[in-house]
Parts: C-alpha cells; structure tokens; sequence
C-alpha cells in the first residue's frame, strides 16, 4: 500500500520501501545504517574515555561514574524515538501518512517537556546520586562533567527523538547521519576543549553539548526547509490527540523506562564496583562495558530496525510478513554476534590498551581484558533480547519487554551486591554473563509466546 500518491507530492523523499518492500532485504537496508550510527556513536563514547584517560586515572573515573546519569538523560529521547518510530510506521503501513505526521510532531513536543522535567529533576539529584556512586574525593571533577549535560539535557534527548521519527518512515540514511554528525564532531572537539582550550574533563561535556547541537543542522533542514520528509513535522494548530499519543506512550513510555531503569541501575551496579575496588574497578567496569557495546552494535541494531519493519507489517495486518522479517532478523544477529564474539576475545588486550593511555591508567589492563573475555560468551544472548524485545515492542507490548528488563537488571543488581560483600571483582563478570543468557532465552521465548496468543497468526513460528 503506497503512502501518498507520488503524483500529489512529488518533492517527498519516499523511504517508505524500506519499511514496506521485501522483509529480508528491509532487515539489511535498515539495520545498515543504524548500526553505522550505533558503531560511531559509541566510539563517541570511547573517545571521551580516550581523550580523557590524558587527564589521569581520577579523570577516567569521574566520566564513568556522570555516565549513568548522561545515559538516562539520552534514554529519554531514544525511547521517546522509538515510540514515535512504532507509531509512524504502524501508521504508513496502514496507508494513513497525515496520522503518521501528527505523530511526528507529538513526540517532538513530548520530547521537550520531557527534557525540561529531566532537567529540574537531576539538578537537584546529581550531586547525592554522584557521592552514592562513590564520587567522594573526586566530587569536584564528576560535577565539571556532569553540569553541562545536564543544563543542556532537553537537547541531548532531540537527537534521538528525530532518528526514531526519521526511522519509522523508513529514512534509515538520515536517521543515521544526525546520529553520526554528533558523534564526529565530539570525536573531533573533544581534544580541542580538553586540551587547546584547556577546559580539562569539563571541555569533554561542552564538546558533547555543541556537536549534539550541529547535528540539529540537517534535520531544520529537511524539515524546515527542505520541506520533503514523509511525515512533516509543523506546530501549526497543534494540539495533542488521543490516538497518536497512546501509540507513542504504549511504547514509548515503557521503551523510555526501561532505557531509563537499565542506566539506574548501572548506578547501582557502579556503587557495587566501586565499593569491591574503589575507582579503579569502576573505570574497569566502564572502559569495558563501553567496549563491549560497540561489539554488540549489530544485534543493537537489527533490534532497532525490526521494531519499524514489524510495526508496519502489523499495520498492514500481514502475520506472515511479520514472521518472515523476525526469523531473519534474528538468525542474522546471532550469527553475527556468534562472530564477533570469538574475534574480541582473541583481540581483548589489544583492545583494552587502546583506552589506557597514561602510566596511572595502563596498570588496569590486564583487568579490563579479563572483564571483556567473559561479556563475549553472552554476545548472541544479546542477540535473543534485542530482537524479541523489537518484536514485543511492534505489537504494543513494550510493558511486557519493560517488565523483562527490569527483572534481568534486578537479577544482575543481586549477583553484583552479593558478590560485593565478599569483594570478588571476577565473580561479577561472571554472574552478569550467566543473567544475559538466562534472560536471551526467557525474552525470546516470552515474546513468541505473546506472538502466537494474537489471533491473526496463523501457522506456527517454528515452521518458517
């Protein structure tokens, strides 16, 4: 079903094939350019780490432990992205483009609100939460990083919001390049701020602030000037419809929770690092994790590209295509994941001395590619969640993949303060790997489970 009539509106750049074309190529056009985006954007991170470890190994440590807090901050706009991503497509599917717009513009001013709450909220918070996560003698430099993050919030959230907005019409292309035209421009500022401007660890925040504030360029752009998006976004007799806000906040809510509680509860998880080995451990926790996310970008991002591709098949009321899409999806993660999981492990100690460029800082990697070697055995689990979460969240389920995360993080929370008291840093890498497979496999299960209850399914997942 085509979204518009190509003769009424010829300027419109039409991505919607990407969506609604053949399920198996719309898996790798889609998941693509995600995974580019993903793949910088956490170099981004690393590069923070990278320029920072310049600054000693107390600098190191204060990024790791503000870095829940700006992960919370980013959670908001990317669940707040993905909901509007659901609903747009679910609507393009459907053949209804003007709902899809209405949706578009909905999120955009949800997102501010949001951003604006998020901001009254963590000013008053930061500074206990900071001392909890065992900030102490290092206080002064977490509140350098952390200030600007968090003053400058509702436009850190705009990023992702416009990426989900650009995904669920199927312009994977553009929603990448805001997403890449932040992460760049930090790589390449950070050392200036840091370093030529002498602004120390604070000039890693600023540098974040101003490239998230040029990757607002393109999208005034397309939107505004260009005018040729599918779904416009104009504010124009706005006002908030039932409809199209239910659609986003079925998924969006639940999506933003959830990304939300995981960054919380990496504050916990901080807290019990750092109270088995102090900020040491902590920056081997973050340097690590960082590392391995960038490993798991591919099942991050066919996750990401399922959830538009799944929500328009269901708009377009066809199981069997939505069967088709997820099984794909799904093999070619694990089969990826399978990959670079034996490549990282093989590669750890190279890896982990790429991020430990002081004399203070080099003496932590040996326990950094110890930590790595252990996360790759739950590489293809990651996989299982990913995927299944996407399939949960194109049904309007994202409650039940909500409920899922907050059960595996409380599950990983308990390993980590039990083995905390008897201050065993190994054990804990262990125990998470051994909760994400456990967890792989219950998502998995969980979301085929919900799938076949729907009474338009047809023959069994397992046949396909």
């Amino acid at each position: 079903m085509a979204p518009y009539d190509r003769k009424e509106a010829p300027h419109l750049t039409d991505s919607s094939d990407n969506i609604l074309g053949d399920p198996r190529k719309a898996v790798l056009r889609m998941s693509a350019p995600i995974a580019l985006a993903l793949l910088v954007q956490y170099l981004n991170s690393l590069a923070d780490m990278f320029w920072v470890s310049g600054l000693g190994a107390d600098a190191l440590a204060a990024v790791s432990i503000v870095t829940p807090i700006y992960m919370t901050i980013i959670s908001v706009g990317n669940g707040i992205g993905t909901g509007a991503s659901y609903a747009i497509s679910k609507r393009i599917g459907a053949g209804d483009r003007e709902s899809a717009s209405s949706a578009a513009v909905q999120s955009v001013v949800i997102t501010l609100i949001a951003g604006v709450a998020s901001l009254a909220i963590l000013a008053v918070a930061v500074g206990p939460v900071m001392r909890y996560m065992g900030a102490g003698g290092i206080i002064g430099l977490c509140t350098d990083y952390a200030y600007p993050v968090i003053i400058f919030a509702p436009l850190l959230m705009m990023g992702g919001v416009l990426s989900g907005c650009l995904r669920g019409e199927g312009a994977a292309k553009r929603s990448t390049f805001i997403l890449v035209v932040a992460a760049v421009f930090n790589i390449i500022l950070d050392p200036v701020f840091i370093y030529w401007l002498d602004m120390g660890i604070a000039g890693a925040a600023y540098a974040m602030v101003v490239s998230a504030a040029i990757s607002m360029i393109p999208a005034v752009y397309w939107y505004a000037v260009k005018k040729d998006v599918l779904t416009p976004i104009s504010f124009k007799s706005f006002r908030f419809t039932r409809s199209e806000v239910r659609s986003i906040s079925e998924v969006g809510v639940p999506q933003t929770v959830e990304l939300v509680i995981m960054s919380l509860m990496s504050v916990f998880f901080v807290r019990s690092v750092s109270f088995t080995g102090g900020t040491d451990l902590v920056a081997v926790f973050e340097v690590t994790w960082r590392i391995a996310m960038i490993m798991m970008v591919p099942a991050q991002a066919i996750g990401f590209a399922l959830v538009p591709i799944l929500s328009a098949s269901f708009g377009m009321k066809d199981p069997d295509r939505v069967k088709v899409s997820f099984v794909h999806g799904i093999k070619l993660s694990v089969a990826i994941m399978a990959v670079i999981a034996v490549l990282t492990a093989l590669l750890a100690p190279y890896l982990t001395e790429l991020m430990t460029l002081s004399d203070d800082s080099a003496r932590l990697r040996p326990y950094m590619a110890d930590m790595l070697v252990v996360c790759t055995l739950f590489f293809p689990a990651f996989s299982l969640i990913n995927a299944s979460s996407a399939l949960m969240q194109s049904m309007g389920l994202g409650t039940a993949s909500l409920f899922l995360t907050i059960v595996r993080n409380l599950a990983i929370a308990a390993v980590y303060a039990w083995l905390s008291v008897f201050r065993i840093a190994s054990y804990m890498w262990w125990g998470m790997t051994v909760c994400e497979i456990a967890f792989g496999v219950v998502t998995f299960v969980a979301a085929i489970v919900l799938f076949r209850r729907d009474s338009h399914i047809g023959r069994p997942i397992s046949q396909l």
